[in-house]
């Protein structure tokens, strides 16, 4: 048997090549997936962290901030190499007549620097400082040249003190890109500037560990040392930062584990697929095997061990082109994108290695024992006539409805309890629902050969006034329920698949889009100092004065679309402020009207109005714990005491994750107490316009004492990952559409094949050689369009489910019926299915009816 089945092999070698594409596109798919998911995690892990440099653990506190005593004390904890804070610092930079905002950090260690020195070197003493180009050039300072520093935040000229510029620094994959190019202190000289200031934020810590420290060791020692904090490691703070965008759930993970669970089912799909309709149609052979003394074990062993030299051979094909193809992906866009931080080289783990070839051998021995079962359960010379189709008549029809149905219904229903389940935990939602929709596209695929006939029958109807060519291709397409079937779950495995991920991609964008404009909700912010030393009854009406100046000079700077003047002010918004635990909340005013034109997602500003606040439902249920969640008609007090003033808060879906104030309550607050609100001018980019460069140009444009941060700049990095990641979910939606055309070219061909004999029948009783092209020229377009269409419908169904089960945690996920891409996906499906009938009809025509009425 074993050269028996090398030499059929041999002999079909041209069905084998047909079904070793599909083999090696299912599982370079599988393999794709797998090694773009671990370069794709590792670039935005690296782009979450860059702030964090190369720090091994991070430490942070829910309860308390951090002082400088407590990084000593976790520096001298054993297995810490080096610890710093992560938060930039503002100080001021200039000379006595000038002064400009720098944030700055404190560490000169490379493994905790979140910067690269550009030119010079790292400060070394507290009397030196490495300051970014730009600020260097803006004061007509260089290397070696004096500078003065002193705190931030508006502090008189006595507090300055001269340091030596010894290099300058440039941030390190966009680390601290919100706050812009940071200086460079020594610890020592940072700690100095900072605690001039009692309400500081230092931020978490980065922490370095030895050589040859236990990780595990080091965190609990620093529980130990610094009491209640938590410790993680990088990746898990990364996955942290990526959670905090979709309110707490990794959704980033959830959504390459459903791809990959998705490549997974649809290379087993579409290898089956194929592979069935290959040893199908060798059942005449088989059965000849068996007239001649092969027993059943031997033909199904040599169908087993076909299957698996082809399953193998094209696996590790299909795994070194998707190899290929993910490094070349890597080039690319390691050369377009420069604001992630993407890999060089691909990480081959064990999983994207055996994962496919598993996939590969056992999905094929699978395909291949259903046909030869079925060739070998047979008497020798029943198995030498026509296979006749799955009836509801017969038993093993039954069977077969039977088991279809109920993997529709259990599938179904696993969908469901996934999108409930997603709403608590997501990836038990997402592992629900990606075996639900397995076993339930399963079932329909098992059942096709029942309902896509019917289905057919009913699209038939339309062609059939079209002429005879119409009605004898609708006809034929619908008398033979089993060919029609198994040619149309072809295409609707590809087209399905496609509307899913298409489907999925475009809720993903649209979802992330809505969040990212709650936690980034306005572009720029220039916040203006109050330094007003005069009349203190004057000081509300001249600081409102030069913040509407400040916003009018901001406006001008090119690249600024809109910009108005905003008072701020942090209160506590818990509705027990008995409670130890402190729940703050920014609370913005500016003219409602103006809201729109510079605020992301700004919705319900029309209940704002004196003594109303306007709350994001996002931002209430953020609050924890629930009981001290904020409900519609609550009454809180601005500011962070009950002195000021009292107001009524309604909850509204939509709005950015702050609260929006009346102007005139903040006004209120802000002559009782001048120091809880700022003044701020909040603007908005006017198109694609680098947020650095205006950034720098509003400090060039504006002589006042003011600091610039750029959320705009920070949510162009997660765009860009999020881009980045829909890049590869197109390219991955590009080798499904070859995986689905190839499976419809492999299945209309052989059925055109198949049927020489009744095309030559058609040409004796009279049908020319221009009918006979046309007639299969529609009918595999009509079956084409029947898989297309029903697919498109499953796709949307099946996209939806999946976009809510994997975006479940965000408040309001977005659903998007993409309907470019479904119209796109037809037309390609309809001209698939027109060269796939045409190319073989030219053989059919030009074979005389005599010669291919003969028995081959």
């Amino acid at each position: 048997m074993w050269r028996i089945t090398l030499y059929q092999m041999r002999k079909s070698v041209g069905r084998l090549i047909a079904a070793g594409i599909a083999i090696a596109l299912g599982t370079g798919f599988v393999a794709a997936t797998l090694i773009a998911s671990n370069a794709l995690t590792r670039a935005t892990y690296d782009a979450a962290t860059a702030s964090l440099a190369q720090a091994d653990l991070v430490v942070n506190s829910s309860e308390t901030r951090f002082t400088w005593d407590d990084l000593e004390r976790a520096a001298a904890v054993d297995g810490v190499a080096a610890a710093a804070f992560d938060t930039p610092q503002w100080t001021l930079v200039g000379n006595a007549g000038e002064q400009r905002n720098v944030p700055a950090v404190g560490t000169n260690i490379d493994s905790l620097a979140t910067y690269t020195i550009t030119k010079g070197r790292a400060p070394e003493t507290v009397d030196e400082i490495a300051v970014p180009q730009a600020t260097a050039d803006s004061f007509k300072v260089g290397i070696g040249d004096s500078i003065a520093v002193s705190p931030g935040f508006g502090y008189d000229e006595s507090n300055l003190e001269t340091k030596q510029i010894v290099g300058f620094t440039e941030n390190r994959n966009n680390a601290n890109i919100m706050f812009g190019q940071t200086a460079v202190l020594t610890p020592e000289s940072l700690k100095a500037i900072t605690e001039v200031d009692e309400y500081v934020m230092l931020g978490s810590m980065m922490i370095a560990t030895s050589d040859n420290a236990n990780p595990e060791q080091v965190s609990e020692a620093l529980r130990a040392s610094l009491g209640s904090v938590s410790v993680v490691d990088r990746d898990q703070a990364a996955r942290d930062t990526m959670a905090s965008l979709s309110d707490g759930q990794d959704v980033f993970t959830a959504v390459i584990l459903a791809f990959a669970g998705l490549a997974l089912i649809v290379a087993a799909l579409v290898i089956a697929n194929t592979f069935q309709v290959l040893v199908a149609q060798r059942t005449r052979t088989l059965a000849l095997l068996r007239c001649t003394g092969a027993s059943r074990a031997q033909l199904r062993g040599s169908v087993l061990l076909e299957g698996a030299i082809l399953g193998f051979i094209a696996s590790v094909i299909g795994i070194v082109l998707s190899a290929g193809l993910v490094q070349a992906a890597l080039v690319v866009l390691g050369n377009v994108q420069d604001s992630v931080p993407v890999p060089q080289m691909i990480s081959l783990s064990v999983s994207s290695i055996v994962a496919p070839i598993v996939v590969g051998l056992v999905v094929t021995l699978l395909s291949c024992l259903v046909p030869a079962r079925e060739a070998t359960r047979v008497a020798p010379l029943a198995a030498l006539r026509p296979l006749a189709p799955p009836s509801l008549k017969r038993r093993a029809g039954k069977v077969r409805a039977t088991l279809s149905l109920l993997a529709v219904l259990a599938g179904g229903g696993m969908l469901l309890l996934g999108l409930v389940s997603a709403n608590s935990n997501v990836e038990i939602g997402l592992l629900l629902g990606v075996a639900g929709g397995a076993i339930s596209f399963t079932g329909l695929i098992l059942g096709a050969v029942f309902w896509l006939p019917p289905v057919a029958r009913g699209m038939g109807r339309l062609i059939n006034r079209v002429g005879p060519s119409s009605r004898l291709a609708s006809a034929n397409a619908l008398r033979n329920p089993r060919r029609t079937a198994a040619t149309s779950t072809a295409l609707l495995i590809g087209v399905t698949l496609v509307a899913t991920m298409s489907v999925g991609a475009a809720s993903a964008r649209a979802t992330m889009a809505n969040s990212l404009d709650q936690t980034f909700p306005f572009d720029i912010s220039v916040t203006l100092w109050d330094d007003w030393d005069g009349d203190e009854s004057q000081a509300t009406e001249v600081m409102w004065d030069r913040l509407e100046d400040l916003a009018d000079g901001t406006g001008r700077v090119k690249g600024i679309g809109a910009a108005e003047p905003t008072l701020l002010t942090e209160s506590y918004v818990g509705p027990d402020r008995t409670n130890n635990t402190r729940q703050d909340a920014f609370i913005v005013a500016m003219e409602p009207k103006a809201v729109p034109d510079v605020v992301n997602g700004a919705n319900g500003i029309d209940q704002v109005a004196p003594g109303t606040v306007v709350v994001s439902r996002a931002f209430v249920d953020g609050i924890s714990p629930s009981e001290m969640k904020l409900r519609d008609g609550d009454q809180i007090h601005l500011g962070s005491d009950t002195s000021g003033p009292e107001v009524t808060v309604r909850v509204v879906p939509g709005i950015a994750k702050f609260m929006l104030a009346d102007l005139s309550d903040l006004q209120e607050l802000q002559s009782q107490s001048r120091g809880q609100v700022s003044y701020n001018v909040i603007a908005r980019l006017n198109g694609t316009v680098n947020a650095m460069d205006v950034r720098q140009a509003i400090y060039d444009e504006q002589p006042a004492m003011i600091t610039v941060t750029s959320p705009a700049a920070e949510r162009a990095m997660y765009d860009t990952v999020i881009n980045t990641i829909l890049a590869v979910i197109v390219g991955l939606l590009a080798v499904a559409v070859i995986i689905a055309m190839i499976g419809v070219a492999n299945t209309l061909s052989l059925s055109v094949i198949e049927r020489r004999r009744e095309s030559a029948t058609l040409r004796a009783v009279g049908l020319s050689r221009r009918q006979l092209r046309r007639m299969l020229a529609i009918e595999g377009m009509f079956i084409a369009a029947v898989g297309a269409i029903v697919g498109l419908a499953l796709g949307l169904i099946y996209g939806w489910m999946g976009s809510s089960i994997a975006l479940g945690s965000f408040v309001d996920p977005a659903l998007v019926v993409p309907w470019r891409d479904f119209g796109l996906v037809l037309l390609v499906t309809l001209a698939a299915g027109l060269l796939a009938s045409v190319l073989p009809a030219r053989g059919a025509v030009k074979t005389p009816p005599v010669a291919a009425l003969a028995d081959e």
